[in-house]
């Protein structure tokens, strides 16, 4: 579970419950029926007209699995498995290679594209870079979907702040005006719900869905790089400079020590016989 989110959606619902609705002399007037119905409901009908089919579907999806229930893996978890996969490659073959259950699936696509042995260096990499670009473009999909959903509660907010506004003038000649504060109080609740909805939570969401696309590019441009060197049966050492190369300086050395668990000879001399072998 992504804990920043979780922690965040919690956070904007505490500062709105405890510093706006519990210090109103009337907090029950914020959960107004007409100005919910306006702004969610419409807002959910304005979405559904402009968005494609399934595309509302697949925002949710984001959301579930993308956001909040990611499974994240780090970078040098990924180094390590492609060192491994490496290490195996080497020294079995690729018929071999053994492959952790909880890898990336991408990772898992690469690595079964080179067992197979149907593509060579080029045709592998373009492959890969293909498959990358797809989610590269359903992450940006995403965000813009999101931030074209943000701009609806707002208007129908000021929507249900007019319907409001009309209603207490057409009532000002009989109500007296005592009536005046509470009934524009009424009013202006679908504006409160409308910018909150906005700021709170959908604009926020695309923004990390931008920052997630971008980390997921970087991540699976890493993976594409350390399949293309596998599949050349690059130097092992070679290998890990280039991938650390993704990593801060601080990070490098869990990696450092689980190469050497795999390569406890010298990595050259190992590159040497695998060569003379093949």
């Amino acid at each position: 579970m992504n804990a920043n989110l979780l922690f965040g959606l919690v956070l904007g619902v505490a500062i709105v419950a405890d510093g706006v609705i519990r210090r109103s002399a009337n907090p029950l007037l914020f959960f107004d029926p007409h100005a919910l119905i306006i702004v969610i409901l419409g807002t959910l009908s304005a979405a559904l007209i402009a968005s494609p089919p399934g595309r509302l579907r697949a925002i949710f999806k984001f959301f579930m699995t993308g956001a909040l229930f990611r499974n994240e893996r780090s970078k040098s978890y990924l180094i390590k498995t492609l060192i491994s996969a490496h290490a195996y490659i080497l020294k079995s073959g690729t018929s071999r290679v053994v492959i952790p259950e909880k890898i990336h699936p991408f990772l898992m696509e690469g690595i079964d594209l080179i067992r197979e042995g149907h593509l060579g260096e080029e045709e592998l990499q373009e492959v890969l870079e293909l498959r990358v670009n797809h989610f590269k473009r359903t992450y940006s999909e995403d965000a813009k979907s999101i931030a074209a959903i943000a701009k609806f509660p707002p208007a129908f907010g000021l929507l249900g702040a007019a319907s409001g506004m009309i209603s207490l003038m057409s009532q000002l000649g009989s109500g007296g005006k005592e009536s005046i504060g509470p009934a524009m109080a009424t009013a202006m609740v679908a504006t409160f719900w409308g910018v909150g909805i906005a700021n709170f939570i959908l604009l926020p969401l695309s923004d990390y869905a931008n920052r997630l696309g971008m980390e997921d590019v970087e991540i699976r441009n890493l993976m594409v790089h350390g399949l293309v060197l596998i599949h050349r049966r690059e130097d092992p050492i070679v290998l890990r400079e280039k991938l650390v190369s993704f990593l801060r300086l601080n990070e490098r050395e869990e990696v450092n020590l689980h190469f050497e668990s795999q390569f406890p000879t010298p990595a050259k001399e190992t590159a040497i016989h695998q060569r003379s072998v093949s």
